[in-house]
């Protein structure tokens, strides 16, 4: 039974590198800005688990950990599907500057959510805080890029 679980094991890590080469081949930034992401989520799952602070009823740590998850899948999904448009298109400025501008309003959202986690405070509520200005800065850049 070992002998089956390490095969196993040996499979899924190939099969997993194997992926992970296919999205740099397509769009290389934002396949590393997916990696980052998974790697930030597991320091926000373990202080999920330790920290007991809530805010509204929730975990203080599951919104910053679900954006770090969603953003990770958002990124390598939208390298996937970078490697689908033709070579030229595929390595044009505006698909680089696309990926710049994924990798800049969601590092400041990301970054935006966990600050105020560590605060203890939430986000994207409608109280007034010294961080709204700003941040509704940002949300706007966000829709319209």
């Amino acid at each position: 039974m070992t002998t089956a679980n390490s095969y196993g094991a040996h499979t899924l890590r190939l099969r997993t590198l194997s992926a992970y080469r296919e999205l740099m081949s397509r769009q290389g930034l934002l396949t590393v800005f997916a990696t980052l992401m998974l790697a930030m989520a597991l320091p926000a799952t373990v202080l999920l688990t330790l920290d007991d602070r809530t805010w509204r009823d929730v975990a203080i740590w599951a919104k910053p950990l679900k954006f770090m998850l969603s953003t990770a899948a958002f990124a390598a999904t939208t390298a996937w599907f970078v490697g689908l448009l033709p070579k030229r298109i595929q390595t044009s400025r505006k698909v680089r500057r696309l990926a710049w501008a994924v990798v800049i309003t969601s590092s400041f959202e990301v970054g935006y959510i966990s600050l105020q986690a560590a605060l203890g405070d939430g986000s994207h509520h409608k109280s007034a805080t010294r961080y709204t200005p700003p941040c509704t800065a940002s949300w706007l850049l966000q829709r319209w890029a």
